[in-house]
């Protein structure tokens, strides 16, 4: 682990070890090996136990964020964290976009859409950031923007599930169900354990059977008034 990471980020390789050393000083402690835990705590200090190093606050929001639902929070407060000590960090935007884009409620301008502007503005061609963003614009009614991040999105990574799932969510919230069902379930067959791809799935069948009952209510109706 040590040495692909050296092999791959070069100079920003002792930055990107703190954790791993953190890993390595927990095994060496429960080990029972307390020489060796003391050298990598000299060596590697991992700062105050009232502020962490950006390095070690990036970990503790991407874990966060894979936990559940309610985690959320701890990973946007976490990922605020490193922002405050280094603030134009590509993944740590994302990351940070992200969380926000899964936890605010709608207000009149959320944090979310100026965070994931800025994360684009730093990786303009990641497509999961744009579909993101078009799902959040689409709910503002910004309709023109969203629709060309879709058409982006769509041609940058059209096989990733992530993009699909929301791509898929903004096709549904606009009543597009036959199409939001179809791109959804392409992108169940790239990633079948896919929750949050099932979740939007069964909104999209709900909301197709309701359609279907109501417009079948509404013909029997004029059916009777005919008569």
């Amino acid at each position: 682990s040590e040495e692909t990471i050296r092999e791959s980020y070069g100079d920003e390789s002792e930055r990107r070890l703190i954790v791993t050393y953190g890993d390595m000083a927990w095994l060496k402690y429960h080990d029972g090996d307390f020489l060796n835990l003391l050298c990598l705590q000299v060596k590697y200090p991992t700062g105050s136990s009232g502020s962490l190093l950006p390095e070690v606050y990036r970990e503790q929001a991407w874990t966060y964020l894979k936990l559940s639902k309610s985690y959320y929070l701890k990973a946007v407060d976490s990922f605020r964290k490193a922002l405050e000590i280094q603030t134009d960090d590509t993944e740590w935007n994302a990351g940070y976009a992200i969380a926000l884009f899964r936890t605010e409620e709608e207000t009149e301008e959320p944090p979310s859409i100026k965070q994931l502007h800025f994360a684009l503005e730093l990786n303009p061609d990641d497509a999961v950031l744009q579909s993101m963003l078009a799902v959040k614009l689409g709910a503002y009614k910004k309709y023109e923007e969203a629709e060309c991040l879709l058409k982006k999105a769509l041609k940058t990574d059209p096989d990733n599930p992530h993009v699909s799932r929301y791509v898929g969510k903004y096709v549904r919230n606009h009543y597009q169900l036959d199409e939001s069902i179809d791109m959804l379930e392409r992108a169940l067959k790239r990633t079948t354990q896919s929750s949050f791809i099932h979740h939007q799935l069964a909104l999209c069948y709900k909301r197709k059977k309701i359609y279907t009952l109501t417009y079948s209510h509404e013909l029997w109706a004029a059916t009777e008034r005919i008569r």
